[in-house]
């Protein structure tokens, strides 16, 4: 946190450390988590969603810029700023988050949260990409209410992330655009070697 800046990631001011804790400070967000107010809007039009996932993606595209890997990537550990429509996205929560070393990629911990987590990290060796795909779970909630995965356990989620496709057969689905859904399709890419990275996410057409 001390590392990076950048308008959509939480900023870090100072920590103090006495016999019990350590007190970290940062800036205030008094919009509240963005999952609430997913449950709230349950919808999200692709103008919004696209507004988002750039912040989103620039957010990442930042981290892995210095070497770092989110892998906790959740609508939880996003904040709003304040109440405003327009209001901007922030992300927290480091605890899960590593250093990887440019000619040296591969990490092997099983981290993160179930309906977020990519097939990869389930089998135990994922590249920094492994956020590529969280996000892209997050997409795809915003434009339709729930996730790709659903499940009523961990088991049957994870058996879902390793063996089904994203399904776009709701009637909502009808209504997003080619673009967007092109997108989604390549962010929810099982194979990391076939999924875009950061950049090339931000390059497609429908931004």
């Amino acid at each position: 946190m001390q590392t990076v800046d950048h308008p959509n990631i939480i900023k870090f001011y100072e920590s103090y450390i006495d016999t019990k804790y350590v007190h970290i400070v940062t800036e205030l967000c008094k919009g509240g988590e963005f999952f609430d107010y997913i449950i709230e809007k349950k919808r999200f039009g692709e103008a919004e969603t696209c507004r988002m996932m750039r912040a989103m993606l620039s957010a990442i595209q930042h981290l892995h810029s210095y070497g770092i890997a989110h892998r906790d990537l959740k609508p939880e550990n996003f904040m709003l700023k304040d109440k405003a429509s327009d209001a901007e996205l922030k992300l927290i929560d480091f605890g899960l988050s590593t250093r990887f070393l440019k000619d040296e990629t591969h990490m092997h911990s099983m981290v993160g949260t179930p309906y977020y987590i990519p097939p990869e990290v389930l089998k135990g060796d994922y590249t920094m990409k492994c956020d590529v795909w969280s996000l892209g779970v997050i997409m795809y909630i915003m434009l339709c209410g729930y996730p790709p995965f659903n499940g009523d356990d961990n088991k049957t989620i994870f058996q879902g992330v390793m063996n089904n496709e994203p399904q776009f057969t709701d009637k909502i689905w009808s209504r997003v655009s080619t673009g967007c859904k092109d997108l989604l399709k390549a962010m929810l890419q099982k194979n990391p070697d076939m999924r875009p990275n950061i950049e090339e996410c931000l390059n497609f057409q429908w931004f």
